[in-house]
């Protein structure tokens, strides 16, 4: 004979915390004759901790993929760049609650163009890992971010 045992609220169950919903800005214009630029860029992600105690957020971190390309562009498609030190708020989620957490990636952007010359642009997928008192959680933003150089 054998016995089959459904446990029920391990996995995902609704005792868990959770991510989704990442986004993060749709574009940014590169200055013609901007080096090593920095600029900002902003991300939000959903978060719901089904949990009876609050998860606090320790840390954040994102890799930026290039993942395409139209006209000259510096990299090339696959380039990775690794942005530690993402801030973030806020850095807990009371039990039972939803939050959604705003980031702020550090990222620089350079074009050599001159002013009026032909568009190009870099397409990245931005992938996020959060480090949480319930452990660490990888989220892919549901957009690609667009680096305009003009």
């Amino acid at each position: 004979m054998v016995v089959i045992l459904l446990v029920m609220g391990c996995g995902s169950g609704s005792g868990d915390f959770t991510l989704s919903n990442a986004t993060v800005d749709a574009s940014h214009a590169c200055a013609s004759g901007s080096n090593n630029s920095a600029y900002a860029l902003h991300a939000s992600v959903a978060s719901h901790n089904g949990r009876s105690s609050p998860v606090t957020i320790k840390a954040v971190s994102a890799v930026m993929t290039l993942s395409a390309v139209h006209g000259g562009w510096l990299q090339q498609v696959g380039y990775r760049y690794d942005a530690e030190k993402v801030a973030f708020t806020p850095n807990r989620v009371g039990a039972g609650s939803s939050a959604t957490i705003e980031l702020t990636v550090p990222s620089a952007c350079t074009n050599q163009s001159k002013a009026g010359g032909p568009v190009s642009y870099g397409e990245y997928s931005v992938a996020l890992t959060v480090t949480t008192s319930a452990g660490t959680f990888k989220i892919g933003s549901s957009n690609k971010h667009r680096i305009i150089a003009a």
